[in-house]
């Protein structure tokens, strides 16, 4: 078999296995549940998740990426 004819049947499969990867990410997991409506798991997100800190040496894309991750930990740890 030619290695078109190899890519040409495996086109379809691997497109499938993508598809379905990209879509398992989407998916709700029990854990994600838990965490949003039991209290207790709330706290110990928020005492494990610290505020993160940056550098006037990083560059502004790390720097923008650090205040977002501390904006979205103060948004969930109200």
């Amino acid at each position: 078999m030619s290695s078109r004819g190899w890519l040409r049947s495996a086109w379809s499969p691997l497109c499938l296995l993508g598809l379905t990867c990209s879509l398992a990410g989407c998916l709700e997991t029990r854990a994600t549940r838990i965490a949003a409506t039991d209290k207790r798991a709330a706290v110990a997100v928020c005492s494990a998740w610290l505020p993160t800190t940056y550098s006037s040496r990083d560059t502004p894309e790390t720097q923008l990426g650090v205040r977002a991750n501390n904006a979205a930990r103060a948004a969930y740890c109200k």
